[in-house]
């Protein structure tokens, strides 16, 4: 009997501070859209996916919850900066590619990933002039 009561508020005190610790909407959003990014990243570094649009519409859907998130200048501005890399890093891998003539590295990709990189360093030069007049 002390057993199944020992269990039994085991289990309560489990689901309150499950319940507790939930997720916000926000970070639901971050987490799905990393997730979802990270494995289209994978499928295309492997090459079963050349759709680099794909790959910006999740980068920005992992931006946008994280830029509302919060009101703070750096938390925009990280957020920004984290998109930006990924942009970089997919334009810097297209180059490659297209250098070597491999699969993805069209040239209608390569100008693709340098209007994502250039619209995220936009984002990026409007929130720190922003930043700086509040």
């Amino acid at each position: 009997m002390t057993v199944r009561i020992c269990a039994f508020t085991s289990m309560i005190v489990i689901l309150i501070a499950g319940l507790s610790f939930a997720a916000s909407p926000e970070q639901k959003l971050i987490e799905t859209a990393q997730k979802t990014y990270e494995s289209k990243a994978a499928a295309y570094h492997t090459g079963v996916m050349c759709d680099i649009e794909s790959l910006y519409l999740w980068s920005r859907r992992w931006l946008e919850p994280e830029l509302a998130r919060s009101d703070k200048s750096d938390d925009k501005l990280a957020a920004y900066s984290a998109h930006l890399e990924r942009m970089q890093a997919l334009a810097n891998d297209i180059a490659v590619r297209n250098q070597a003539g491999a699969r993805g590295g069209t040239p209608d990709n390569l100008n693709a990933a340098h209007y994502y990189v250039a619209e995220a360093e936009t984002w990026i030069s409007k929130a720190k002039s922003k930043a700086e007049t509040n």
